[in-house]
């Protein structure tokens, strides 16, 4: 989506010609050790800052009700997150009801180059 910045850190596993690639898909920015060396972390701060400044949200509020959409629930908790005035956002709120079902929850852990981007990358692409 337009108003949606993906930014990524710890790029030192990920091969140049990789990040050209997922950069043209639309990930915003890939940071690289490189990146970290010549703008130091303050400098990647503000980096990403600016990107996601230029982007901007959609203004209406989101359709009440259940969903199975990850795209329109994203959508709804930025917009209760950027809408923090109780008297436009509780009404909002108390008019959502959940879908019950089973979320699976997967956690990947390892030490640096055991292949958690590898393997995180090979699911997302064939899911």
């Amino acid at each position: 989506a337009s108003d949606i910045a993906v930014v990524v850190g710890g790029g030192g596993t990920i091969a140049p010609e990789e990040v050209a690639e997922l950069e043209a898909y639309g990930v915003e920015r890939i940071y690289r050790p490189e990146d970290g060396q010549r703008l130091g972390l303050e400098g990647m701060i503000e980096d990403i800052l600016q990107r996601v400044r230029k982007r901007q949200p959609p203004p209406s509020i989101p359709q009440a009700g259940p969903t199975r959409s990850r795209r329109a629930l994203a959508r709804t908790i930025s917009w209760i997150e950027n809408h923090p005035d109780p008297a436009t956002r509780t009404p909002f709120v108390r008019s959502l009801k959940p879908v019950p079902r089973p979320a699976p929850v997967i956690g990947l852990t390892g030490s640096g180059g055991a292949g958690k981007s590898s393997l995180t990358d090979e699911l997302i692409r064939r899911f």
